[in-house]
């Protein structure tokens, strides 16, 4: 005997979403898809619900996730022909890719930031250690040679002690008036990050005051660029602060490269009749797949740091030569060429690649500085 079919109970008539008249069974409205459930939301519901669509989605990011590792070009032509239900949208997964791995990035940076820590905190305790025994050593030294000190020798001391007080007096002398100099060149930015290197701690209106320069916006905004570009050059957690500000923004202007470089692509396959969406498809699927490679490095960072601290340079070397081979492959698979046209365009494509990077990374670090 065949089961019956169960009825859902709602307590709305029609879709909330679109207005359809159920008729009393439908699990979802045939119009516009939505759910059949009551509008009352539950917190047990909400739960379910986050849940529900997160594993869906999941399921569909492992299954476009090993074809587009193993089969280079294989997504993105099934994409392309309409062949999209298997697969998550390109944009989508680029962007889910491409979060993870600024994520990782951070989580790597702050991890070696506390073994850094717990190693200079162990150097520390070593230090501490071995002064002591030093101190130690040296106090019994000391106590004998105190028998055997002359006047001749005294007298070396005061003379040594007495040549490095002069020298010191000159040193703040020719100090003073190189800093006298630097103030009369006026309001040169070069100035600005000398003056702030010898005064770090002065604001911005107290150095333009000491520098006898205008407080105008034009000086008081070249002076903060020159404190920023002081701390570039002079401090450590400067330079790091700047390069985490830099990696921050790479995410976007990635975002706004990748549409440009698919012109470039729309342009030396200008006679396969691609649309420029369908180049843009391929670029995202070739970039989630970079992204997905270097994961893996940052992951080796994070698990094995020694082993990586001595071969890193020839992991990257190998992960860089895996993303190149498949490029080449995926290049040829998606655009149906043969090998030496394929050869010929794949040694354009990353040169443009190149110069398009350098150049945006050129940008991005003068927006970076400018804003920092």
């Amino acid at each position: 005997m065949a089961k019956k079919k169960q009825l859902i109970k709602s307590n709305e008539t029609n879709c909330l979403n679109c207005g359809y008249e159920f008729e009393g069974h439908e699990l979802f409205c045939p119009v516009c898809g939505q759910k059949n459930k009551d509008k009352r939301i539950t917190f047990g519901s909400f739960v379910k619900e986050v849940f529900a669509g997160f594993f869906s989605w999941d399921a569909k990011f492992w299954r476009t996730l090993r074809p587009l590792l193993f089969k280079p070009g294989r997504v993105s032509k099934d994409y392309i022909e309409g062949k999209r239900v298997k697969y998550s949208n390109p944009f989508r997964f680029y962007l889910t890719t491409s979060v993870l791995f600024f994520l990782l990035v951070g989580l790597n940076n702050t991890i070696k930031e506390y073994r850094e820590l717990s190693s200079t905190d162990i150097k520390n305790e070593k230090k501490i250690t071995v002064k002591q025994v030093s101190d130690s050593i040296k106090k019994e030294i000391e106590t004998g040679k105190k028998q055997y000190i002359n006047t001749d020798f005294r007298g070396f001391k005061k003379g040594l002690q007495a040549g490095m007080k002069n020298g010191m007096k000159d040193g703040i002398k020719k100090d003073s008036s190189s800093t006298t100099d630097s103030i009369k060149k006026g309001n040169s930015f070069d100035n600005f990050v000398k003056f702030n290197t010898k005064n770090p701690k002065l604001s911005t209106d107290e150095a333009l005051d000491s520098l006898n320069v205008e407080k105008n916006f034009s000086n008081r905004l070249k002076y903060s660029k020159a404190k920023t570009f002081s701390s570039l050059i002079n401090n450590e957690d400067g330079v790091k602060s700047f390069i985490d500000n830099l990696v921050s923004k790479t995410s976007v202007a990635l975002f706004i490269l990748l549409p440009i470089f698919a012109l470039f692509f729309k342009l030396i396959y200008i006679r396969r009749k691609f649309t420029y969406v369908e180049h843009l498809v391929f670029i995202f699927h070739i970039q989630t797949v970079f992204f997905i490679i270097f994961i893996l490095f940052v992951l080796f960072d994070i698990g094995l740091p020694e082993q990586m601290e001595t071969n890193g340079s020839t992991v990257i070397s190998i992960l860089v030569l895996i993303f190149m081979i498949y490029l080449f492959i995926a290049m040829k698979r998606f655009y149906k060429q043969g090998f030496f046209k394929t050869l010929i365009k794949y040694f354009f494509v990353n040169l443009t690649f190149m110069m398009l990077a350098s150049l945006g990374m050129s940008v991005l670090t003068l927006i970076t500085f400018l804003l920092n």
